[in-house]
This record gives structure tokens, C-alpha cells and sequence, in this order.
């Protein structure tokens, strides 16, 4: 586990956005209720994965920000902050193109602090 202060969540903001754009482009230019062919959507940018990184073990700790979202991990500690973020995140016109579930499935949910629903 990261230590608060010691890591962070980041995304490219640049390959989100291109993704994001060719999605677009391509949905454009489908036919309402058209036949679409397997191979043209598996030719499409999959999602782009947000990234738990250390301090130690960044490999350009120095561009925190850069082209990259990011946040301090001790800000999805908890399954409230988790759902705060998700909410926040959500609001971004970007934010379909990310794996942000596979994120909360790969490191969240094993280590978040389990509160009592109220």
C-alpha cells in the first residue's frame, strides 16, 4: 500500500482526449440503427488506464502534473472519498473514456477502509 502523501492516481489527459475524439469521429459518422461491423469498433482506442504510482517509483516524478489528471492518493482512501471522487470525475466530458472501474476493482477496493452504510 502507498502512503498517504507518497503516491498518486494519474491519467494521461492527451490520450484520453485523442480517445475520446476518435470515438466521437467515428459515432459521427454511424447511420441510426445501422449494422455496425465487430471489426471497425475493435479497430477503436480501448479505454486509457489510470495509473497508481509511488514517488520512488515514478518514472518523470518531476512532471507531477504536466499533460496528466492526477490526485494524491490519500484522497480515495476511504469508500466515501472513493464515491466523492467518482462523482467529481464524473461530471468530466472525458471521464468515459478512462478505466476508472477497473482502477477501484485493481487497487482500491482491496485496501479502502470499510465504513458502515448509514
Amino acid at each position: 500500500m502507498i502512503a498517504d502523501d507518497e503516491g498518486w492516481v494519474t491519467i494521461p489527459l492527451l490520450d484520453v482526449l485523442t480517445r475520446q475524439r476518435v470515438w466521437d469521429e467515428w459515432e459521427a459518422k454511424q447511420e441510426p440503427f445501422a449494422a455496425v461491423l465487430l471489426g471497425e469498433v475493435m479497430a477503436l482506442p480501448d479505454e486509457v488506464k489510470w495509473q497508481v504510482l509511488h514517488r520512488g517509483c515514478d518514472p518523470d516524478p518531476e512532471e507531477e502534473a504536466g499533460d496528466c489528471y492526477w490526485f494524491d492518493i490519500a484522497r480515495i482512501r476511504t469508500v466515501g472519498q472513493v464515491m466523492d471522487w467518482w462523482l467529481h470525475l464524473s461530471e468530466k466530458s472525458w471521464f468515459g473514456s478512462t478505466d476508472w472501474e477497473s482502477l477501484i476493482r485493481r487497487h482500491v477496493l482491496p485496501q479502502v477502509e470499510r465504513e458502515p452504510v448509514r
